[in-house]
């Protein structure tokens, strides 16, 4: 046989067959020489997947669906398959959001003012919602009559201030913008002084009074005197009506040729001629001046 080297032998056909692997993979037969088993993928190891729990390395590329139950995390996701809203604002994943609001809204109370809030815009309570008393001691300048606002002020040598140029308090008491008014206190605190803006227009400043203080001008009325006086000797402090009884400045005595008491106008007086038996009868005629609105003094005449 030309051309075959010495000592070879004849072929035998040789038939390879696979027995289905368990974890170790499967195993390939053959009928002429030695079974071989094929290793499977690992960590460290090309191979082929098995029946039985396997980790890779590598970047590991399908250009097919995988279909299954998955478990365990994604290592990354460019965006959701179907976007989503948190608290109103859209979100895919893509970037980042800020939401348009905090979700369910919520009532603030402050005070006894309730506001509802969903931190989709700001709320704000003004001092009049929430009880609070205004800034204390507010300087004003330029005119008091701008100042219209409930609250405390004070300023000096202002436009239609109260009499003085000093400092002043003003307390300010609002209800609406035609019923305003206004107290203004020096910082002496010696008087005290009131108006009133009706209508848009303001009264004249009217200086109101202490128990102690001294007011010139009459008033309008008086219950009682200060002092208590006496009219012809009568205490008088105008609480009740009185009774006075006539009164001259000298007591009147009867002089010569009468006889009779003394007069000062506290009772009837009668005097009679002392001498001459065929005297005619004498007539004394008593004009008591006070009656009748003139100076305090009494007239005797003694007509014949």
């Amino acid at each position: 046989m030309n051309g075959i080297a010495a000592g070879a032998q004849v072929n035998v056909a040789t038939n390879l067959g696979v027995t289905a692997g368990t974890t170790a993979g499967p195993v390939v037969t053959s009928s002429t020489g030695t079974n071989v088993t094929l290793p499977t993928a690992s960590a460290t190891n090309s191979g082929i997947i098995t029946t039985g729990n396997q980790t890779w390395t590598g970047v590991k590329t399908f250009n097919s669906l995988i279909t299954g139950s998955i478990s365990g995390n994604a290592g990354t996701a460019t965006a959701l398959q179907t976007a989503r809203t948190i608290n109103g604002t859209s979100f895919n994943g893509t970037a980042n959001i800020t939401t348009v609001n905090w979700g369910t809204a919520r009532t603030l109370t402050i005070g006894s003012t309730g506001k509802s809030v969903n931190g989709s815009g700001n709320v704000s309570w003004s001092l009049a919602e929430i009880g609070a008393l205004p800034n204390l001691s507010i300087t004003v300048t330029g005119d008091w009559n701008d100042v219209l606002t409930t609250g405390f002020a004070q300023g000096s040598s202002l436009l239609n201030q109260s009499p003085g140029s000093s400092w002043r308090f003003c307390t300010v008491q609002r209800h609406k913008n035609s019923a305003i008014s206004q107290t203004m206190i020096p910082f002496g605190g010696e008087d005290i002084y009131q108006r009133n803006r009706v209508n848009a227009v303001w009264s004249s400043w009217q200086q109101l009074a202490f128990t102690s203080s001294n007011i010139t001008g009459n008033a309008a009325t008086a219950t009682t005197l200060q002092t208590a006086r006496t009219i012809n000797g009568t205490s008088f402090n105008g609480s009740a009506n009185i009774t006075i009884t006539a009164n001259t400045p000298n007591t009147l005595t009867n002089g010569t040729g009468l006889t009779g008491n003394n007069f000062n106008g506290s009772a009837a007086t009668t005097w009679a001629v002392a001498y001459g038996k065929q005297a005619q009868p004498v007539k004394v005629m008593i004009v008591d001046y006070l009656t009748l609105g003139l100076p305090q003094r009494t007239h005797i005449q003694i007509l014949h």
